[in-house]
């Protein structure tokens, strides 16, 4: 696996921008003039609710991942733009370990924002 093929599947599929939006404003309207843009606003306003703000940056919340049978804790959200750093840094720290080790590795510290996290 390639480290770009990594910094790709990391990077989230929500801009995690709307979701803090979504969040300040729980009870604001839906924006955009096309149907289609109004569902898509809904679907991030219903999954913010996964989220939450703290120190105006975005955590997913504590959930029960039944397909483990444990509970993971409330992670960071990664943005597009800290997640190549921080898989770099990771790979050095892990001392020049395979890529998908340190995606691995920086899978179970961060979360990057994915319908299928709760699907």
């Amino acid at each position: 696996m390639s480290l770009s093929t990594l910094r790709s599947s990391l990077a989230p599929r929500t801009p995690r921008l709307l979701l803090a939006v979504w969040l300040q404003n729980p009870n604001a309207s839906l924006p955009g003039g096309t149907k289609v843009e109004k569902r898509y606003q809904a679907n991030i306003k219903h999954e913010s609710q996964l989220y939450k703000l703290q120190d105006n940056q975005v955590y997913r919340k504590e959930y029960h991942d039944t397909r483990r049978d444990e509970i993971i804790p409330a992670r960071y959200t990664l943005c597009y733009n800290d997640a190549f750093e921080i898989l770099t840094t990771i790979h050095e720290k892990l001392m020049h370990a395979s890529p998908s080790t340190a995606f691995e590795h920086a899978r179970r510290i961060w979360h990057s924002p994915s319908r299928d996290d709760h699907a």
